[in-house]
């Protein structure tokens, strides 16, 4: 048994070198969009090296109704991805699992009628988060926990009527709030987590 383990593990380097096309056809249009910003003939003709260095993403106003289980998978170079403007009704759980360098993710302009639990766990670097112009009533208490480093945070033009105690909570380098156009008359600071640094739009804001 020991040996064999040896002999795989040997292996293994030679296989992960090559160049073998990744299967992510199954993947609808996101394949496709992934296909051609890899500069690939076709979405059976992306190879594991231009998936791991794709650095930017747009699948912008492309009718997407559904994210994919996976879809997002492999691509651990990703920075930005901009999701605006499709008709998405829902976040699948763990749906940009693995976007360990993700820095931008617009959400914006769908259909979104509430955010899960753990919707982001693992963005550890995102900077910015827009989840504008969708039809959000309520927000976890934990939405947003884990993304130490957030900036910016889209909300406005949605349907809030309140936020939720500690929604905030931990969001140290947030600097900017959008909660414009929403049926919120007014935020507490101090109940929703917030630093006393951050700049809020479209709301007063309470100590």
């Amino acid at each position: 048994m020991k040996k064999f383990i040896l002999v795989t593990l040997l292996l293994s380097p030679i296989f992960a070198m090559a160049e073998t096309p990744v299967d992510i056809c199954i993947r609808g249009k996101i394949g496709d969009a992934i296909a051609k910003q890899t500069g690939a003939a076709s979405c059976s003709e992306v190879s594991r090296t231009k998936m791991s260095s794709l650095k930017n993403l747009d699948l912008s106003n492309n009718l997407l109704n559904r994210i994919p289980t996976d879809a997002f998978q492999g691509l651990t170079s990703l920075q930005e991805l901009d999701l605006d403007s499709n008709r998405l009704t829902q976040i699948p759980t763990n749906a940009f699992q693995g976007l360990t360098s993700l820095q931008y993710l617009n959400l914006g302009s769908n259909q979104l009628t509430q955010i899960p639990t753990n919707a982001f766990q693992g963005l550890t670097y995102l900077q910015e988060l827009d989840l504008s112009g969708n039809k959000l009533t309520q927000i976890p208490t934990d939405a947003f926990q884990g993304l130490a480093y957030l900036q910016a945070l889209g909300l406005s033009n949605n349907r809030l009527t309140q936020i939720p105690t500690d929604a905030f909570k931990g969001l140290t380098y947030l600097q900017d709030l959008y909660l414009n156009d929403n049926q919120l008359t007014h935020i507490s600071r101090s109940d929703s987590g917030l630093q006393q640094d951050v700049i809020v739009y479209g709301v007063s804001v309470q100590p």
